[in-house]
């Protein structure tokens, strides 16, 4: 299992961090915003990494933009993982991947990245 900051954990307090799904059928009375269901009702912050489930990590990194975020997932991939996404290439984002690496991701090994 993967050892990770909760995103409802407080700082400096390291958990290990899985997310139980939920049902997604809904009333059919319900608007399309109503219906949506989320895996958990907080985001990683900036130093985190959340398991979902076992070989999928979650990370959410913030974009210059009026989207102001992106989330990024990186999947079991034999001996390393691949990272779908990446963020965008300014100087908070290369300091935000500098910290992951040198905290919650110091021992993962990035076999491929597949951006969208």
């Amino acid at each position: 299992m993967f050892e990770s900051r909760d995103a409802d954990s407080s700082v400096g307090e390291t958990t290990t961090s899985r997310i139980g799904m939920t049902d997604t059928k809904t009333d059919a009375t319900k608007s399309s915003a109503e219906a949506l269901r989320y895996p958990c009702e907080n985001h990683p912050g900036p130093d985190q990494v959340v398991e979902i489930m076992p070989g999928l990590l979650w990370v959410r990194l913030k974009l210059p933009f009026r989207l102001n975020h992106v989330n990024i997932y990186l999947l079991a991939d034999g001996d390393g993982w691949a990272m779908v996404d990446s963020g965008f290439g300014n100087e908070e984002t290369i300091a935000a991947w500098t910290a992951l690496f040198e905290g919650p991701l110091a021992h993962v090994k990035i076999s491929r990245l597949i951006l969208t």
